[in-house]
Formats: structure tokens, sequence, C-alpha cells
């Protein structure tokens, strides 16, 4: 979260634990424009896919981009569940850039790409 205040997001840091709800009502709330989630350990996936679910079944998939992160994120379970995956803060910083000029990323962009527009951004420790 430091690196995406840093370059000049707004961020919502939700906790550890969150419930998808409460991931998808804060995003609404606050008019959030990315969801992203760290990611730590594999029983956290879980988590992941039911708020990637509950934005299907709410209609808002194609409202926000959604991210994951940590230790036991991967590129092939992003791409399962059909959004981005960021290796470290750095990437997380280019993916939201790049989702905030309207791209939707799989891998981070040109790390050298100025962002066109700051937004705002929902995060939190999902397990």
């Amino acid at each position: 979260g430091l690196m995406l205040t840093a370059a000049g997001f707004e961020l919502h840091d939700l906790g550890k634990n969150i419930r998808p709800e409460v991931f998808v009502d804060t995003a609404e709330q606050v008019g959030a424009q990315v969801i992203g989630m760290s990611v730590m350990t594999n029983s956290s996936l879980a988590y992941c896919e039911q708020i990637v679910e509950l934005l299907k079944q709410r209609g808002l998939r194609e409202r926000y981009g959604v991210m994951i992160g940590g230790a036991a994120a991967t590129p092939a379970v992003a791409e399962r569940l059909g959004i981005s995956y960021g290796t470290d803060a750095n990437e997380a910083v280019n993916l939201v850039r790049a989702f905030v000029a309207g791209a939707r990323p799989v891998i981070a962009p040109d790390p050298h790409q100025a962002p066109r527009d700051m937004g705002k951004s929902a995060f939190a420790t999902v397990g």
C-alpha cells in the first residue's frame, strides 16, 4: 500500500481476512477503480475466487481492475480467475496506472509509462 500511496493513489486498506462483500461494497462506496488483494496463503485463494464471482453476480466485474499479488499469488492463478497479477509493489503501481488509464492488463505495463490520471483503489490482505 505504501508504494501506491507514494505514487499518488488514494488507498483504502481494508485489513486482513476481509469478507468478499466488504471488498465489493467498499469499492462501490469509495468509487474505487481497482480492487487489489494480497494473497499470502494458498487457503486465501478461495477469497479471491469469491470476490471475482461476487463482482460477476452483481454485474460489476467490468467496472473494476482486479489484481492479486503476494506469496500465494501466481500468474496461473490470476489467469484462471481472469484478473491481473503483480510480482511486487512496483508492478502493483504500474498495474493500477494502467487500469486508471483504461487498460485491462494481465501483466504489468512498461514501468516508465507515465500515468494519465490518478485514481482510487481498495486493497486488503486476504490471508
